[in-house]
């Protein structure tokens, strides 16, 4: 008999390839892949005893059953289309090869499609590289939740609490996949929370502003001090600095949109994320593409523009990803700030031309 599709694609109407345990559409998409209690595949009988790396994946991959807050909206997950991403995460690349490669390393097949074994160490391996590539997957789409959110809080899908849980539960491998240190996400996270509510109308302008007003505070206040390096990288202080002053920024932003970029608190914040980003080095460039991405939004000098530029592409080098998107939409702010009148001093807001784009925004 033939097995049956996962309960999961069987409910969205989608062609599942009856990966066993997770086949590769739920894997995709970060869904909890379901199958009949009779179908899964439990090649080991006894349980085996549990290293760290897997002790994290395992809880994760029970946390994410609970789907994100408006999970219900099925289109906020149906729609995720990673290759769109690749721009604002360079380790979305990575953690789709990561299992293949340690497979064929391993000289075995597709985590999706090794056939049944029935022995105990080729169980271990399938079951440890889906539960690797899951955690990544986690760790990846709880980040660019909220990177997506940051031009329409409105489509922040993740709940607070679920944020908080994640981090919690996550090893130093959440600051290595994504860069931000995991005090400054929750408080973006936060602050993007507020604003979704108030753009919902549930929350009134002086509540509101008083709130994004405290994580503005928040995390301007953090520390280094207060953050434990993932690893021995001698500069991951320049890459705290720069996610702190990026952040910075852009609640500024969520708080005084109509000032204009010449504007001294802007500008301020802007060449503290361009001196950070200049003391990283290569082996950690590639995680600052959102901080160079809100500090260009802002930056007046061609200089400072073209050096944005210059790393951008350099990260593309290094990395061997396009990051087309981000680039694009700077030089479309840059562009429009160049044609305003001298007299002009509103300000032009980089949201302004997702919205208008045909994007990875359209997605959502």
């Amino acid at each position: 008999m033939t097995d049956p599709a996962c309960l999961t694609c069987r409910e969205k109407c989608r062609r599942c390839d009856r990966g066993k345990p997770t086949c590769g559409r739920c894997a995709t998409k970060g869904l909890g892949c379901m199958y009949p209690n009779k179908f899964r595949f439990h090649s080991v009988s006894a349980p085996a005893k549990q290293n760290n790396r897997n002790h994290e994946s395992t809880h994760l991959n029970h946390v994410i059953q609970f789907e994100p807050e408006n999970a219900k909206d099925t289109h906020y997950w149906e729609g995720f289309d990673e290759s769109s991403w690749e721009g604002f995460s360079p380790h979305m690349d990575e953690q789709d090869s990561m299992p293949r490669d340690r497979g064929t390393q391993n000289g075995s097949s597709s985590t999706n499609s090794s056939p049944v074994s029935g022995q105990q160490n080729d169980g271990l391996e399938l079951n440890e590289l889906l539960m690797l590539e899951r955690t990544q997957r986690i760790l990846t789409y709880c980040m660019l939740d909220v990177i997506r959110s940051l031009s329409d809080p409105k489509r922040i899908s993740f709940s607070s609490d679920l944020r908080r849980t994640i981090i919690a539960l996550s090893t130093p491998k959440f600051e290595q996949v994504n860069g931000c240190p995991r005090d400054l996400f929750l408080m973006v996270g936060d602050a993007l929370e507020y604003a979704k509510l108030h753009g919902m109308g549930e929350l009134d302008e002086l509540k509101y502003k008083k709130l994004v007003m405290d994580v503005h505070l928040r995390i301007n206040a953090w520390q280094l001090a207060d953050w434990n390096f993932p690893d021995k990288e001698l500069r991951w202080d320049a890459v705290g600095e720069s996610f702190r002053n990026s952040l910075l920024l852009y609640t500024s932003r969520i708080l005084s949109p109509e000032q204009p970029a010449e504007a001294s608190f802007i500008q301020k914040s802007v060449a503290s994320v361009l001196d950070a980003v200049s003391e990283i080095p290569y082996t950690l460039i590639e995680l600052v593409i959102m901080p160079l991405f809100i500090a260009g939004t802002d930056t007046l000098s061609l200089h400072s523009r073209h050096y944005i530029l210059l790393i951008l592409d350099n990260i593309k080098s290094i990395a061997g990803f396009s990051n087309e998107l981000p680039k694009r939409l700077l030089q479309q702010v840059w562009e429009a700030r160049g044609n305003q009148p001298k007299r002009d001093r509103r300000n032009i807001l980089w949201t302004s031309f997702v919205s208008l784009s045909n994007s990875l925004f359209e997605h959502f």
